[in-house]
Formats: C-alpha cells, structure tokens, sequence
C-alpha cells in the first residue's frame, strides 16, 4: 500500500515539475535548449583555411559606388568560386553593415516537401553559429508562401554563402529559403515583393545561383553574359534568361530588391565568369554571374577630387621581348624602369599587340605574335589597368588564343576593352572611377574586320562608324567621360591620315572626350578638337623594332581630370633602350 500511495503522489506531481520546467526555461531565454533537429553543421569545414587566406586578400576590397545597396547574385560553386565569394562579401562589408541576410538558392535535390522551404535552425560553422531571423521566417511562413522544413537545408546552396557570413559578419542574422524547381516564377516574384516589404535598413538579399552547366568554356561564356546584361536590367520578368540552376530564387531576388529601390546594378569585374577562370578546366564548366544592386550616388562634380590618367602605346611581349624575357627569368624585365611612373597614375591604359596563350595555329601573318602567360604578371607589376585587344595581331594564333587572352586578362584582374565572347560583351565599355570621376572606355581597330564579334561568336568590336557612334551614346549614359582607342593609320607615318582625322571628329561630335591612337609605332600628332583631344597615335611603348630612332621612341599621354571633366593633357616622352625597357626621356 505505501508503495501504490508514493506512485500516486508521484503521478500528481509530475505535471505540476514539468509545467514549472517549461516555464523556466522559457523565462530565461539564455538556457533554452534547441531541437537537434534545427542545429544545421557546414559540411565544408576543412576548407576553413582557404575561406581565411581568400578573405584576407580581399580585405581592401573597392567600396561599392551606392547610396543604399539593398541585394546581390553570387555562386555556390565551392571551393571553385570561393574567390569570387570572398570578393563579393567584403566589398559588402567595407560598405554597409548588414543585420540579416536573407539567402535565397534552389533546393538542388528537391528533398523540400513545398515549392519553397524555410529554415529555423541555427547553422554550425568554422567561424561560429548563425542565428536565424525567427521574426521575419514567422512572418514568411504566416504569409504561406514559404513552408518550414529542414529536409532541404543542407544544400550547398545554403552553406557556401553562410560560410562567408560567419566570417566577414558573424552577428548578422540568417533567412535561408530554398525553391524546388518547380516554383512558378509568378510565385517567386510575389513572395520577393513580400521580402522586400518585411526587410529593414540594415536586410540583404542573396542570390545563390549559378547559371550554365556542363558546357564546355567557349559556349557557356556568351550565355552567361547575356544572363548578366539580363539581370543587370533589374526586371523579375528575366526575358531570355535560359542558363540559371533556380530562375525562381533570381525572380524573387530581383523583385525583392526591385521593391526595396534599386535603380542599378555594379558587376565584380565584366559581370559573368566560367570555372575555367579558377581551374584548368574547359569542359564541362560552370558559369556564374556577381553582381549587386543598389541606388546609385548622386553626381557630385563640384567635390570630385582631380584624378589622373595614363596612355601609353604599343605593347608587345613576344619575339625578342619574350625571349629576353625567358632568357634572364624576369618576366617583369621591361616595365622596372617605368612602373613608378605608371603606378602613379590612379588608371593606366595601353594598347596589348599580341595575344596571350600557349595554344592557338599561327594563321599565316609573315608577323606573327604569341606571349607566354606569364608575361601578364609584368602587365601587373606595372599597374596596367585596362588593355585594348582591338589591334591587328589580335588573331595571329586564331580563336583559341583570343579566347585565352581575355580569360588569362581577367584572372589578372586587367580589364580589357575591343573584344569579347560575343557582339554584346566586345561593345561593352569598361567603366573606371577615377576619384569621382566615371570614365568609360571603348576599343576599335580597322583591321580583322573579318573576326568581328557575332551573336554568339567571340571576336572584336565592330569598326563601322554608326556602330562606333552608338556605343559611344549608350556609354555616356553611364559615365562622365568616355574615351575611345582605335588602332588605325598607316605604319611608320608620323602624320595621321584623312580616314584617322574622319572617325576621331566624328566620334567626339559623337559625345567621346578622348580619342587615343595605336599601330603606326611612332608618334602622330596630339590636337585638341572642339570639347575633345585626340592623340593620333602614341607610338610604340614596349617593342623590339631597334631599326630606327622614331620606332625607339614613344609618348604618354597624361589627362587631367577635376569636376568630372578632361582640365587638360600632358604629353611625355618616352625612350625605349636596345634592351626593350622604356624609360622617361628625361631621365
């Protein structure tokens, strides 16, 4: 009998313990215990070194020329693309503090069982635990557009971007959602607005998507730049978007910044890559697209800071350069004299005359040029920031080898303008910011007219003056200033010619500031022309024609700027010595 009467006491009071445990627990919130089931562990822990050593480089990362930045695309491809990943995150922290990420990507295994899956859980890292946003998910999931379910959520999607969050802000709170493949984009695009509508000041969006797959480097980079010039129209609509691993995540991305007020979009350097930019891969590659959204800042030309720029001619790297090169082991050889001088400049600008690659059939020029990569570093050294590749030497090696000088340029970081992966990408302008100031920059050469860039094609810029003038109108939409190379004239002339004079008035009546002159390889005249100066040609700058003084010979063309506009040009003479090595003549 007393045991019957201490189990009846027992079952009496252990409700009355259990309620009192709940509602301590529940009152000190510090002690709250989570479900297993909502603890998230990164499966990409070992990577944690690489993810230190790639943010570290990037720890001075350009601030991003917004007034407000609101989302952005970036890839999940991991580790492959970690260096875009890196980039993209601390260009975002050296510009705004961020309190909630909302990270939207596709459920890659369908294992959600809704269109789109919300997570609770916290997320284990290397660099520590993300907490999520359990005021906006509740939010979401009232709203029924999203279902809580943590099947999906060990995506890669997911756990690439939340290794980099952890790191560069690890107080921020998290909002992973993921879209079954299914997801009709008219669902996307009404649950972004719902976004945008819960975020606050301080919300980011991300995009975790990646566009085309298992194509091989040369067919998926003019689809991947087309998904950029797309997206870069911030329209959720996304027509003729065709490569993308969750259209859904992109609808209800753009939608949501779209609402949240973004007026433009900034892409980390062209826009799109391929994995063969970060492997030796060219087959079966992935493509991605970095870009970010925001409002633009206001034009202040009144307090713009004057800013420099630099011209130099021709550079060539092959023949009797390269070998000397190769020769004494120093592929930084022919810039030691001159670096400073070309460092000093906020942009540096040059005309590249030979291809850059190890591939590639000489198609038969009785001159005919090919520069090892590794003389890119050089290009480095000297703080090269932008090339044209609109010069007749372009194609001495054929496709191959234009195409492995625009990928080797870009894993350099060297913006490069007169050519492309097809017609859209070769008219493209590079657009610089030169302390306040934003120059665009155009490349054009009247020789190769036959490898023009097509629809789908990789070549170079159309040299057709209608053409020349459109671009030109559609860069100054963009820009303070727009500068013009053309790679044009007879050789050996020191005087420029009637078709030379004819394009370089005609594309400054068109709206160009600056026109700047290659391929002679000796210096023409440098004319001021209405608004616009124009340097006819600015001769050879690195080259091995010793034969007579004028080749040895070339000019710097220094522009001024204050108030976003051209205050004047500095013409500088420039020695190049038996050895290749240019020099300022003074010196």
């Amino acid at each position: 009998m007393a045991i019957l009467r201490q189990r009846k006491i027992l079952f009496l009071i252990l409700p009355v313990l259990i309620i009192g445990a709940v509602f301590y627990f529940k009152s000190n919130p510090r002690l709250e215990v989570r479900s297993p089931n909502l603890i998230h562990v990164t499966k990409y822990t070992q990577e944690a070194g690489y993810v230190e050593d790639t943010v570290a480089k990037f720890q001075n990362a350009e601030k991003l020329e917004f007034s407000d930045t609101f989302g952005g695309i970036t890839s999940h491809h991991v580790p492959t693309a970690f260096p875009l990943l890196a980039e993209f995150y601390s260009r975002l922290k050296n510009t705004k503090n961020i309190d909630t990420f909302i990270v939207l990507g596709p459920d890659h295994w369908e294992k959600g069982r809704a269109d789109v899956s919300i997570s609770e859980a916290d997320f284990i890292t290397p660099f520590g635990k993300l907490s999520p946003d359990m005021d906006m998910i509740k939010k979401l999931e009232e709203s029924r557009f999203v279902v809580h379910d943590e099947a999906p959520f060990e995506d890669h999607s997911i756990h690439s971007q939340l290794l980099f969050i952890a790191k560069l802000f690890p107080d921020a709170k998290i909002v992973p959602i993921v879209f079954r493949s299914s997801t009709a984009n008219e669902y996307a695009e009404k649950l972004g607005d719902l976004i945008a509508s819960l975020s606050g000041p301080n919300t980011f969006v991300v995009g975790s998507v990646d566009f085309s797959h298992y194509l091989n480097e040369e067919q998926a980079r003019p689809l991947d730049a087309r998904s950029a010039t797309i997206l870069a129209g911030i329209d959720p609509r996304l027509a003729g978007l065709t490569r993308a691993d969750s259209p859904a995540s992109l609808t209800a991305l753009v939608a949501a910044v779209k609402k949240m007020g973004a007026t433009a979009s900034i892409p980390i350097g062209a826009g799109s890559f391929n994995s063969a930019d970060f492997s030796n891969v060219n087959d079966f590659t992935t493509g991605y697209v970095v870009q970010f959204f925001g409002t633009k800042k206001e034009k202040q030309s009144s307090n713009t800071r004057d800013g420099t720029m630099l011209f130099v001619g021709d550079i060539m790297l092959s023949r009797s350069v390269g070998a000397h090169m190769q020769e004494k082991g120093d592929y930084n050889l022919p810039f030691l004299n001159i670096a400073d001088f070309l460092k000093g400049a906020d942009i540096t600008f040059a005309n590249l005359e030979n291809p850059v690659s190890l591939r590639g059939t000489n198609v038969g020029s009785k001159y005919s040029f090919r520069a090892d990569p590794k003389t890119i570093g050089g290009l480095n050294f000297a703080g090269i920031d932008i090339v044209s590749i609109a010069n007749n030497h372009m194609w001495d090696y054929g496709r191959e080898a234009f195409l492995d000088t625009m990928t080797h340029l870009a894993k350099a970081g060297i913006d490069f303008v007169g050519g492309g992966h097809n017609f859209e990408e070769a008219h493209r302008p590079v657009i610089k910011d030169v302390k306040g100031t934003k120059v665009a920059f155009l490349a054009y050469t009247e020789f190769l007219q036959n490898v023009v860039a097509g629809t789908n094609s990789a070549g170079i810029t159309n040299f057709n003056i209608e053409q020349i003038k459109k671009d030109i109108a559609a860069a100054n939409q963009q820009s303070d200033l727009v500068a013009v190379s053309f790679h044009w004239g007879d050789e050996y002339q020191t005087k420029h010619n009637q078709k030379q004079e004819q394009f370089a008035k005609a594309a400054i009546d068109a709206g160009a500031d600056l026109i700047i002159g290659h391929h002679p390889h000796v210096v023409q005249e440098v004319e001021q022309y209405k608004d616009g100066w124009i340097a006819y040609s600015l001769g050879n700058f690195i080259f091995d024609q010793n034969f007579s003084k004028e080749t040895m010979q070339g000019l710097a063309l220094q522009v001024n700027l204050k108030d976003a506009k051209v205050q004047g040009v500095e013409k500088i003479d420039i020695s190049i010595s038996k050895d290749y090595q240019p020099s300022l003549s003074y010196q």
